[in-house]
């Protein structure tokens, strides 16, 4: 039987969510997804086409914003 690394997956998806109070100013939202996408963005270890910031919801008391990357 081949070893286990053969089956490995060669990226993992990274989906996590990110919960903002609404007393968040748009600036600092702005501010906030913007360093979030570069960080991402610079890191040899992130996919570059792959990294993605979006508002997705507004909660009872928070604004709900997605990242999404592949990790290679």
């Amino acid at each position: 039987m081949p070893p286990r690394a053969n089956f490995a997956p060669s990226r993992v998806w990274s989906h996590p969510r990110v919960s903002l109070t609404r007393e968040t100013s748009p600036a600092q939202i702005r501010q906030l997804l913007d360093s979030i996408s570069r960080e991402l963005g610079s890191n040899p270890k992130v996919d570059s086409g792959s990294p993605s910031v979006r508002f997705v919801a507004v909660g009872d008391y928070s604004l709900d914003h997605d990242v999404s990357a592949y990790i290679l």
